[in-house]
C-alpha cells in the first residue's frame, strides 16, 4: 500500500524570495526547444535524469543555478494543465496561474541561497508573461522544504491525501481546506 499526504501551497508571484545567489552563482531560466541540449546538459551535471524533450515541448520553463559549468539546482513551471504522476491526475491551471513543480538543489549547495535564486528567476520570468500566481505541493516528509516555506511566511491551503491499497485499480484521494476539484481533475 502506498500513502502520502502533501500539503499545497497557493501563492502571489509578488511574495519575494528572501536571498540572493553569491556572486559565484549564475541563474538563467530556459524555455523552447532552442534550449533543449543546454537543459539536458546543466541537468545531467547534476547527476541527474528528466524528462527534459517532453517538458520543453510542452512550453514548460526550468530555472537553472549553475556555478562555472557546473550545474547546482533546478526548479521547473508548467503554464498549462498536465498530468501530476504523483496523484495520478491532471493539475488544473488557471490564467494568470503557474504550475510550481520539480525543484532540486545539490546537497552540497543547500543552505547557500541556491534556492530561492532560482524561485526569484522563476517568478520573474512567470510574471513577464503576465501571471500573477503560483500553486505547488510539498511532501509533508520533505521538511527542509517545509521549514523554507515556513521561513517564507507561507501557508498552504489545501491538504492532499493519497492512498492506493493493494489490488485497487484506481487510487484514492481525498483533500482538506478546499475541494480536490478545485485544482484536479482525472486524466
Amino acid at each position: 500500500m502506498k500513502a502520502e499526504a502533501y500539503l499545497m501551497f497557493d501563492t502571489a508571484l509578488d511574495a519575494p524570495a528572501l536571498a540572493s545567489p553569491c556572486e559565484t552563482m549564475q541563474v538563467r531560466v530556459y524555455q523552447g526547444l532552442e534550449s533543449l541540449e543546454s537543459v539536458q546538459e546543466h541537468i545531467a551535471s547534476m547527476g541527474l535524469k528528466r524528462n527534459v524533450g517532453e517538458r520543453i515541448k510542452r512550453g514548460e520553463a526550468v530555472a537553472i543555478v549553475s556555478c562555472e559549468t557546473q550545474g547546482v539546482g533546478f526548479t521547473w513551471v508548467a503554464f498549462a494543465d498536465m498530468l501530476v504522476r504523483e496523484f495520478e491526475m491532471t493539475i488544473v491551471v488557471p490564467p494568470g496561474y503557474i504550475y510550481h513543480y520539480d525543484s532540486f538543489v545539490l546537497p552540497e549547495w543547500r543552505g547557500r541561497g541556491v534556492h530561492a535564486a532560482m524561485i526569484k528567476a522563476a517568478k520573474q520570468f512567470a510574471r513577464d508573461r503576465g501571471c500573477e500566481r503560483s500553486v505547488s505541493w510539498i511532501n509533508v516528509l520533505n521538511q527542509p522544504s517545509l521549514r523554507l516555506m515556513q521561513r517564507w511566511d507561507r501557508h498552504h491551503g489545501m491538504i492532499i491525501f493519497y492512498l492506493r491499497p493493494r489490488g485497487f485499480a484506481r487510487p484514492l484521494h481525498a483533500a482538506f481546506g478546499l475541494p480536490l476539484w478545485t485544482r484536479f481533475r482525472k486524466p
